[in-house]
């Protein structure tokens, strides 16, 4: 497997692309701030004409990523598009059919994703033994791993509940600690046997989504910009796009850990990014 080339900021790179996919949590800010030349970037990149789109996995929809953005002083003028995974999951159940799920719906997840349900036709129950199925959207607080999910998965198996995943993310950096996501969760109940449909990169559904946007251009090269190698860069690259890995985001401490660095965080997960920065900005800290 090829060397990643390493660069030292954005700017090294941006003639080449004509749109940009810019991944959230790890890139654009850690849930507390905005990561240092992050906001100036995006600025860069629009000064450019370069078309920039916010891709996440946030288990909210459309307006609710852009409040969140906002919060940490991204708004409007700093990107064209917003689409994240919350979106396509409230599109799904808001179908005649809610997507072939049942009524009666057990919320698994955080109060602050409470809004990817608004307007749904759906009944939310308090016990698993009521429900059709498992609506993921996470975790209220920050848990380093699932365990404390597992009782929960076990009864959801014995009732063969199937679940509904709006955050593939298997961890994220929330106020500079990492902590397990939505998709961790998913993932511990499929390895049981579990049945779950998830939404959000790496799927296509997400990059079809980018594709779909009005004036979009299907020929421009295009940039995922992420520092997940299983979402962020996997997507990219099934998605047929360039791909940048922010090497200070969720996988830092492992790049550090392993003897290879860079080189075998890429073997470890069957993809190699085409460049890695050290943090989302224009030119070299």
């Amino acid at each position: 497997m090829p060397s990643v080339r390493t660069i030292g900021g954005i700017g090294d790179i941006a003639e080449r692309f004509g749109a940009f996919i810019v991944d959230v949590w790890g890139v654009l800010h850690d849930g507390q701030r905005a990561y240092p030349g992050a906001i100036d970037c995006l600025s860069r990149l629009g000064a450019a004409g370069k078309r920039v789109v916010v891709v996440s996995n946030a288990a909210r929809r459309i307006d609710g990523l852009a409040a969140e953005l906002a919060e940490h002083g991204i708004g409007p003028r700093h990107y064209d598009d917003l689409v994240c995974s919350g979106e396509l999951v409230w599109e799904k159940l808001h179908r005649p059919d809610r997507g072939g799920y049942g009524r009666r719906c057990y919320f698994l997840g955080p109060a602050r994703s409470r809004g990817i349900v608004q307007d749904l036709d759906l009944e939310f129950v308090d016990g698993l033994e009521e429900a059709d199925f498992i609506l993921n959207t996470g975790t209220e607080h920050n848990p380093p791993t699932t365990d404390e999910f597992i009782d929960l998965l076990v009864r959801a198996l014995d009732l063969q509940l199937p679940m509904f995943c709006a955050n593939p993310d298997q961890v994220a950096i929330r106020h500079g600690t990492l902590g397990i996501s939505a998709g961790a969760i998913a993932r511990a109940y499929e390895r049981m046997g579990g049945v779950v449909e998830s939404l959000g990169k790496p799927h296509s559904a997400i990059y079809d989504a980018v594709r779909n946007l009005p004036g979009f251009d299907p020929e421009a090269p295009v940039l995922a910009v992420g520092d997940g190698m299983e979402t962020d860069i996997r997507g990219g690259i099934g998605a047929g796009f360039g791909t940048v890995l922010i090497t200070g985001g969720i996988h830092g401490d492992e790049i550090a850990s392993l003897p290879g660095g860079l080189d075998s965080l890429c073997k470890k997960y069957g993809c190699r990014a085409d460049f890695a920065c050290p943090g989302f900005r224009w030119e070299p800290a």
